[in-house]
């Protein structure tokens, strides 16, 4: 998978910080941060980037990193809608 790829999900929608999706744990979440390789974002286990997504556990927020080349969770991550906030409803 590369990079360009792995910023879009499989419809075909280009990946954007407060994006509403459907992780692969079935959980909906809000995508909080676009992840560039090389930055100091890395610390979320992306040295080669990759999305982090705040997910919605029965009301306790959760973040799940998805970096770069994770084909299973790439392929699970579902699209549901853009949002104007970052907040899971």
């Amino acid at each position: 998978m590369n990079s360009i790829a792995a910023y879009q999900y499989n419809t075909g929608e280009d990946v954007q910080t407060g994006d509403v999706v459907v992780t692969a744990n079935g959980r909906h979440g809000v995508v909080k941060k676009v992840i560039s390789p090389g930055t100091r974002d890395y610390d979320w286990a992306c040295p080669n980037g990759g999305i982090l997504v705040e997910e919605d556990w029965d009301g306790t927020p959760s973040l799940l990193s998805i970096p770069v080349g994770a084909k299973a969770e790439w392929e699970d991550l579902k699209f549901v809608r853009r949002s104007t906030t970052t907040t899971i409803k």
